[in-house]
């Protein structure tokens, strides 16, 4: 009530933190999810499996597209990651070749999980109608990843056609590259989800939880009794947990590694052995610690449940 008795249209501090929650979780939560992935994804080759057969993929693709000579694959940093383009026209200071390799930047990852944090914690659309638009996203998102890549090859040859054979005619490759990877990508995911958020009827559902005053939150909860999949992921989260640990601890190479770097660091050398131990050294240290941070990740996965309303609002 005001002042004369008056009914009042000030929001109460509950009413005020759930309204901010409201507008405000999704960009939080994707800065957390952003944080997480780069810290995870920090050692290099952090997606080997997946960046080897994506090299292999692409390698293919240039064979049978651009023919027999166009492309051949190499190793790199000891994963068969490096795809170097051939051409005549290509830069004549590298041999007329454009050595790439696939990183774990250019794996499609990053977009994927993006795109999945979008969908998930748009509310307004049904649970099950957005696990089956992030089950759909991985293919499509892998075959436009491959688009990417394929299109190197014919963008590089149009950026060297004035200049054939010139040291850096490829600059226009990698600045095409560089704002893929960089802007385009990004926009392109986000326009996406725009794109199927309307289409699933999101803005409407999201417009009626809104407005409904009988609407409740959902709820995080403990799974009781747990499930045998959550006692599964417990014990994968321990067995990463002791993986983390042996690497950290007990690996003799990093052990190697880490006692070469340190020896460089005393004695001041600067050489390419000096380099690649600090190099190794500190994936093997960032390869522990996402080990570490995915195990720990694993445990409130596998013990906790979320509630819709509709699970549990005539308790």
């Amino acid at each position: 009530m005001g002042e004369h008795g008056a009914p009042t249209d000030d929001l109460s501090g509950r009413e005020f933190l759930d309204l901010a929650w409201r507008y405000l979780r999704i960009p939080l939560i994707l800065l957390i999810v952003e944080v997480s992935y780069r810290l995870l994804t920090y050692p290099r080759n952090t997606l080997g499996l997946l960046q080897v057969f994506e090299a292999y993929v692409w390698h293919g693709i240039n064979l049978l597209v651009f023919g027999a000579e166009s492309s051949t694959i190499a190793e790199h940093r000891g994963w068969m990651t490096k795809v170097v383009l051939n051409h005549p026209s290509f830069p004549s200071d590298l041999g007329h070749t454009l050595p790439l390799y696939v990183s774990d930047e250019c794996a499609g990852m990053h977009e994927f999980v993006f795109f999945a944090a979008l969908v998930l914690m748009s509310e307004g659309v049904d649970f099950r109608r957005r696990l089956r638009a992030v089950m759909w996203a991985a293919p499509v998102i892998f075959v436009l990843n491959m688009i990417r890549l394929v299109v190197l090859y014919p963008v590089a040859l149009y950026s060297c056609s004035d200049a054939p054979g010139q040291p850096l005619c490829d600059m226009g490759m990698w600045e095409f590259h560089n704002f893929i990877l960089t802007t385009g990508s990004m926009a392109a995911i986000v326009g996406a989800w725009m794109f199927w958020f309307i289409w699933a009827g999101g803005a409407k559902g999201t417009l009626k939880r809104t407005m409904d005053p009988e609407e409740l939150p959902a709820r995080l909860k403990v799974r009781e009794p747990l499930p045998v999949g959550s006692w599964v992921t417990l014990a994968v989260a321990g067995l990463l947990f002791l993986w983390a640990g042996q690497l950290a601890f007990l690996d003799k190479d990093g052990i190697d590694a880490r006692q070469t770097s340190e020896d460089c660091i005393a004695s001041g050398a600067i050489t390419p052995a000096c380099s690649d131990a600090h190099r190794a050294a500190s994936d093997m240290e960032w390869r522990a610690w996402s080990l570490t941070v995915i195990s720990l990740m694993l445990i409130p996965a596998s013990v906790l449940v979320y509630e819709r309303p509709s699970l549990w609002q005539e308790e």
